[in-house]
């Protein structure tokens, strides 16, 4: 089963200068090119996911730039809930990295030791 996806998304959130300026490093590429040059399904999903994943640490040092320059407790409270939104998002996105790039152990993070007695 294969399906088409339109996507319009041709210039980041921001402009590199901006990224730049509060220290991320981002390389932008739109997903519809990662997915139009990619050599196969599998990665074409791994490269999405890989935008996902600095898109989220984008957003997060975004927000934790400005935890550091706000001084309401309230805003800062704000901040820091949406910061730990962003850790999961990313650490999702990592999980489902993780299984197609490498199937065999993906789930050695979580995997816990059965003790029969």
């Amino acid at each position: 089963m294969k399906y088409e996806i339109q996507l319009d998304l041709p210039t980041p959130f921001a402009s590199e200068q901006e990224m730049e300026d509060i220290g991320v490093l981002y390389d932008w590429q739109s997903p519809a090119d990662i997915v139009k040059d990619a050599s196969s399904e599998i990665d074409a999903d791994i490269g999405v996911l890989k935008v996902g994943m600095n898109t989220e640490r984008y957003f997060y040092n975004m927000y934790k730039e400005a935890l550091e320059k706000i001084e309401d407790p309230k805003g800062k409270a704000a901040l820091e809930f949406i910061m730990n939104q962003e850790d999961k998002h990313y650490e999702l996105l990592q999980e489902a990295h993780d299984y197609l790039t490498d199937r065999q152990s993906w789930w050695d993070e979580w995997q816990k030791p059965i003790f029969e007695g």
